[in-house]
This record gives C-alpha cells, sequence and structure tokens, in this order.
C-alpha cells in the first residue's frame, strides 16, 4: 500500500470500509494491516518469471505486464483531487513497482529498442502515462453510475461515448504494430502531463471533493481550479509542449472531433 498522512483515517480504518479487505481472510501472520498481503502476492512472480533465456530475446524486445493494483503513486490523482482520500492505502504495491524495476534493468542491459507498457486497474481512472521509460495504461470498465457521475475521467481510446454501446474495448497490443503509437487519452494523465504534482498542498481540496466534506475552522480551504482549467487551455493550445513529451503525447483529434468530421 502507498502511505498516506496529514490527518487522513489510517490504513486500519481503510480496511474496514473497503471491501476488498471485509470480504477476504488470510492465515495468521499475514494480514492486510501491513505490507505482507502484498508481499506474498509478489512473491508468485518468483516463480512466474525466468530470466534464464533472456539471452535468446531480440534487441527490439517488446514487454507486456500486468497487475490489478498500481505499481506506482504517480498513476493516482493526489489526495486532494480524491473523493475517497483513504484510496492511495488500498490502491498500490510498492513490491510491484520493485519487480517492474528489476524487469527493466534486466532488459535493458540486453536490449537497446526494448519498450514497455503495463497494465494496471483498480482506480478506476483512465490512464496513459509514461514515467521513467514505461509507459502505464489503465482502460476502466467500471460502474454503470459512475459512467454516469464522472465519464470524463473514465474515457480512454475507444471506450468513449454517452452510450454504453459506443465503447469498446481498447487494444493496447497487436502482433503486427505492437503497443499503440498514439496517446489513448485520460483526462488525469493529461492533466499531470501539463501540470507539475504538489503533494504537500495538504489542505486544499478540490471542489468536488470539499462538497464531501463540513470545514472546520483553520480546515480544508478549496482548491481554485479555474485557473488550472485556464493554465490547461492554454498549454493544449501550443503543440511544442506536447512535442517535448514524446510522439505518443502529440496533439491528438478529441473523439467528437472525429464524430463531427465523420457526419
Amino acid at each position: 500500500m502507498f502511505r498516506i498522512r496529514a490527518g487522513i483515517p489510517s490504513a486500519s480504518r481503510t480496511v474496514k470500509l473497503g471491501a476488498d479487505y471485509r470480504k477476504t481472510v488470510w492465515p495468521h501472520p499475514i494480514t492486510p494491516l501491513d505490507d505482507s498481503v502484498a508481499q506474498l502476492m509478489d512473491s508468485l512472480n518468483d516463480v512466474i518469471l525466468d530470466f534464464d533465456n533472456i539471452d535468446e530475446w531480440g534487441e527490439d524486445a517488446t514487454i507486456l505486464t500486468f497487475s490489478h493494483f498500481l505499481p506506482r503513486v504517480e498513476l493516482l490523482p493526489e489526495k486532494r483531487y480524491l473523493s475517497l482520500p483513504t484510496l492511495p492505502a488500498c490502491s498500490g504495491s510498492t513490491f510491484l513497482e520493485s519487480r517492474l524495476r528489476e524487469l527493466n534493468e534486466k532488459m535493458s542491459s540486453k536490449t537497446e529498442g526494448m519498450k514497455h507498457l503495463h497494465a494496471f486497474g483498480h482506480s478506476h481512472l483512465a490512464y496513459d502515462l509514461v514515467v521513467e521509460d514505461v509507459r502505464y495504461v489503465h482502460v476502466p470498465l467500471a460502474y454503470p453510475r459512475e459512467w454516469e457521475q464522472r465519464r470524463r475521467s473514465l474515457e480512454i481510446g475507444t471506450m468513449a461515448g454517452d452510450e454504453s454501446h459506443h465503447r469498446f474495448p481498447v487494444s493496447i497490443w497487436e502482433k503486427d504494430t505492437n503497443f499503440p503509437s498514439e496517446w489513448l487519452g485520460g483526462w488525469w494523465s493529461k492533466y499531470y502531463t501539463i501540470m507539475k504534482r504538489e503533494p504537500h498542498r495538504t489542505k486544499e481540496l478540490a471542489p468536488w471533493v470539499a462538497r464531501r466534506f463540513k470545514q472546520r475552522n483553520s480546515a480544508a480551504i478549496v482548491e481554485d481550479f479555474n485557473h488550472v482549467k485556464m493554465e490547461m487551455k492554454h498549454k493544449l493550445q501550443h503543440p511544442s509542449h506536447w512535442n517535448a513529451k514524446g510522439t505518443w503525447y502529440a496533439e491528438k483529434e478529441t473523439m467528437k472531433d472525429r464524430k463531427q468530421r465523420a457526419s
């Protein structure tokens, strides 16, 4: 799990609230209150992963890895943007990140043109983001009520549209073309491509989060999100900003633009 601070409820409180914890039973001394469950699950990779034949892999090796949970905290919005501020405590695993780092180190020493895409889930937030040479993609199926309440944070690639029958599975790998050459989308990955992370701002809340809590004296203040939208809009109008991020982040037509052009 990722560590959370600044007055946010402890992991034990999160365990009581999270169905993933309440509906599982582990033999002593394994417990979701510490890292023992994550460590146990990660140890299974020692049986699955085999690097004995790594020398036989081609120079342009392609790596596609999967996990349900998040390997990096950068794949979640910062705490002030989360309606459930304890979400980081039940979303990720540092063991996953260590495992991916080990894989990359072993592969990079053998292949020069290595490409690595890691598909993850759990957060129900669409992402296509490159962090330290690994491309992280999440295509959430989500619940119907989530599509009604916050569709913008779920849409990515062909998984987009007002109606469910307009949404299609997203291809993240094909035999002939490998990984998608274009950026797939994802509102929060776009946001963090443009805006820097500021996790020290723990006394502010986004407007949609502030509405869920009662403010006390000298407590959290509501972040002015309008200036954020203006800054994002300004930077989106300058392709040079996107080009500096790599070919995956080239400015593309939106789904709405494509539908209008097709009609």
